[in-house]
């Protein structure tokens, strides 16, 4: 027998009407079952970060070619038949009603899944989003449709994880800092104790080596012509408990000996290398020689009569042996000089210091034209 020509077009015709409606269908329905299963306990925190995806985009041109070839396949199939007298159609409105009917249909059921699925994708994202908001970072974001909604809620668990360490790192932190403050500032306030204590330590030396040199920088001229006056100010000033003193490498000295039965006024003014307590050290050497010296010729006849140009060579050259002996590690300038009380003479000794300034009938000038080296140079005459 002959197979009629419109059964041959049949097939393929029915393939177009069921087909596309029918994968989007079973599509969405699977993908919605899959959700309920991929969010429960056991799974949830499985990670899908490279499942397949079918975007949205794809996803709505794929249900409205579904919709749309299904009435239109049919449409041409009935008109087909009929024209060429395949089939006869005795009732055309009730074939235009079941079209009707079976479009409707299948654009109801097609939208209703495509809108769940879309609603369903939203209502995800919106609860991460909210519970975000409000700070609940124990909420896992879970990777259940493959589409952009679950792209979103595998980036969103992302962000959650990072947020949840940082919200952990941050509290953990704040629970601690208190803590931490307190024993940092207990290790400042012991470091702080420790500095002031060994201030006062170092205060309390200084205090002994100002004590040391008060009694080597005196002023004990005895004369009716002489008028010798001190003015130092240290670079070091301190205080240690209620004293208030001052120490450095700036000594001033001032006595009346005798030489050969006449009065004299030997002075010093001296200043040792250093700040604080190195020049403290060469100021003390300095004051303790020079107070010897004065007191050998206090005791001793024979240095009594010396000239005072002899006596003041002498003086300068056992100070530059003292000193010499650092090796260069302390040198002093000074000007050391005798006066005559009773002619007003002056003998003096320049060792690269400020010039000697003569003031005299209102007028000052300068009496320096040599000067020797610093004490303790070394390599001198």
């Amino acid at each position: 027998g002959k197979v009629a020509p419109g059964a041959f077009l049949s097939l393929p015709c029915l393939f177009l009407q069921i087909l596309p409606l029918s994968y989007i269908i079973y599509f969405f329905m699977t993908e919605n079952v899959l959700r309920g299963v991929l969010q429960s306990e056991k799974l949830k925190h499985i990670d899908l970060p490279t499942a397949p995806s079918l975007g949205y985009f794809r996803r709505i041109l794929l249900s409205i070619f579904a919709v749309t070839v299904m009435p239109f396949t049919m449409t041409s199939y009935l008109l087909y038949v009929s024209q060429n007298g395949v089939i006869q159609i005795s009732n055309p409105l009730l074939h235009i009603v079941i079209m009707l009917f079976l479009t409707a249909s299948a654009v109801g059921v097609t939208t209703y899944v495509v809108a769940k699925a879309v609603k369903k994708g939203l209502s995800e994202t919106n609860s991460t989003l909210e519970n975000l908001g409000k700070g609940v970072f124990d909420y896992t974001a879970v990777r259940s449709s493959a589409d952009e909604f679950g792209d979103q809620s595998y980036m969103l668990s992302r962000v959650t994880e990072r947020l949840k360490r940082m919200y952990d790192e941050i509290k953990s932190l704040n629970e601690s800092l208190e803590h931490r403050v307190q024993v940092r500032t207990h290790e400042l306030n012991r470091t702080l104790e420790k500095l002031q204590e060994l201030k006062t330590q170092q205060d309390g030396d200084y205090f002994l080596t100002s004590l040391l040199l008060k009694p080597l920088s005196t002023n004990q001229v005895n004369s009716s012509t002489v008028n010798v006056e001190f003015l130092i100010r240290q670079k070091k000033r301190f205080e240690f408990r209620r004293w208030k003193e001052e120490i450095g490498g700036d000594i001033c000295v001032a006595r009346t000996i005798q030489l050969r039965g006449r009065d004299f006024t030997v002075f010093l003014n001296g200043d040792a290398m250093g700040k604080s307590i190195q020049g403290a050290g060469g100021a003390l050497v300095l004051g303790s020689v020079f107070a010897s010296i004065l007191e050998r010729t206090r005791l001793t006849s024979a240095l009594r009569e010396n000239y005072p140009e002899r006596w003041l060579k002498n003086a300068f050259i056992e100070l530059q042996k003292v000193f010499v002996s650092f090796e260069g590690t302390m040198l002093v300038s000074l000007v050391m000089g005798l006066i005559d009380d009773s002619t007003g003479t002056l003998y003096y000794i320049n060792a690269e210091h400020p010039p000697v300034v003569l003031y005299r009938h209102g007028k000052a000038m300068f009496l320096d034209r040599f000067m020797f080296h610093k004490l303790g140079t070394t390599g001198l005459d």
